[in-house]
């Protein structure tokens, strides 16, 4: 389960896990192809959408507004948890 909000200070959406957690950024990586990449976090471009993923489960959507477009983004890499 994660929680979906508005980031406060920026045009862009959050999704956290209500519970620590953490992602398999490596199964992250085979499955959406990022367009960069560090030890701790991977930009996407997913449907239309740039998304930051975080290997302690936060994930910021940029230039989002389909809630629930995010939420089975969301859902989808929440399943690559370690």
């Amino acid at each position: 389960m994660f929680r979906l909000e508005r980031c406060k200070t920026r045009a862009a959406y959050s999704a956290k896990p209500l519970q620590p957690l953490q992602l398999d950024l490596e199964r992250v990586r085979v499955r959406f192809k990022p367009i960069a990449a560090s030890s701790v976090a991977l930009v996407l471009e997913v449907e239309g959408l740039n998304i930051a993923v975080h290997r302690d489960g936060e994930i910021i959507f940029q230039r989002g507004s389909d809630l629930k477009q995010m939420k089975k983004i969301a859902e989808e890499i929440y399943a690559f948890r370690k």
